[in-house]
C-alpha cells in the first residue's frame, strides 16, 4: 500500500504531445538546412507552435492527466508569469513594427544593387527596417525566425514539468546534433562539393547539413 501511495501518477497526454513535437521539432533543427530553404524555415515554424498549441490551449480534461500538474488555464498563467515570454514577445513586437516601418529598400538593376533611403510608412521615430525580398532575407523572414525559436521555447518551458519527458528532449537533441556532427566530418574527409552530397551550395565552405558556417553555430 505504501508503494502504491508513493507512486508517481501518469505523465499526462498533453504533456507527452509537448515532448514529442518540441522533441522532433529540436531534432529537425540540426538538419532542417539552416531555414535558408523555405519549407524547412516554415516547418520550423509549424512545429514550434504545435509545441505551444499542445502546452497552452485548452484540451479535454482527460489529456492533462491526474497529477494537477496541467491544465487548460495552468500552464497559460504559468507561461504569462514567466519573464523569458515577455521578453520575447516584446522582441517580435518590436521588429514586426520595423517589418511594417522600412526607412531603406533594397533597389536592383542588371549593374547591381543598392541602399535607398525612404520615408518611413509610420513615423521616424519608431524602429526601421530596409524593404526587400522575403529571399534572401527581410524583416518578416525575421519574424518567422524568431517566432519559430520562442514559441518552440515557450512550449517546452511550460509544457515539460517531468524528469522523464524533459529528458527525452534533450536526448533526441543531442542525438540528432551529434548525428549531424558526424555527417559534417564524413563531408569535410569526402571532400563533399554539396550539402549532404547532392544539395549544390554557392558557398563552398558549408558545414554539415548547414549552407553556411554560422547558421551551423
Amino acid at each position: 500500500m505504501a508503494q502504491n501511495i508513493h507512486r508517481k501518477p501518469p505523465i499526462s497526454p498533453r504533456e507527452w504531445a509537448v515532448a514529442g513535437c518540441g522533441s522532433a521539432t529540436l531534432a529537425f533543427t540540426a538538419w532542417g538546412l539552416g531555414g535558408v530553404v523555405n519549407w524547412t524555415l516554415h516547418t520550423m515554424l509549424l512545429g514550434g507552435i504545435l509545441t505551444l498549441f499542445f502546452a497552452i490551449c485548452p484540451l479535454p480534461l482527460k489529456f492533462n492527466g491526474r497529477d494537477h500538474r496541467h491544465g487548460n488555464w495552468v500552464n497559460l498563467r504559468r507561461l504569462l508569469l514567466t519573464p523569458i515570454f515577455w521578453f520575447g514577445a516584446c522582441f517580435l513586437i518590436y521588429i514586426t513594427i520595423q517589418a511594417f516601418n522600412p526607412a531603406a529598400e533594397v533597389v536592383r538593376n542588371e549593374q547591381g544593387w543598392w541602399v535607398e533611403a525612404i520615408d518611413p510608412p509610420l513615423a521616424n521615430w519608431l524602429p526601421t527596417s530596409v524593404r526587400s525580398g522575403y529571399e534572401p532575407m527581410n524583416a518578416f523572414r525575421m519574424i518567422e525566425v524568431f517566432a519559430a525559436s520562442f514559441s518552440l521555447c515557450w512550449g517546452l518551458w511550460v509544457g515539460l514539468s517531468r524528469r522523464v519527458t524533459t529528458q527525452l528532449v534533450l536526448w533526441v537533441f543531442v542525438l540528432s546534433g551529434v548525428s549531424m556532427g558526424m555527417v559534417a566530418i564524413l563531408q569535410h574527409f569526402t571532400k563533399a562539393e554539396a550539402v549532404l552530397w547532392m544539395l549544390p551550395s554557392s558557398n563552398k565552405n558549408f558545414w554539415g547539413t548547414f549552407f553556411y558556417r554560422n547558421h551551423g553555430v
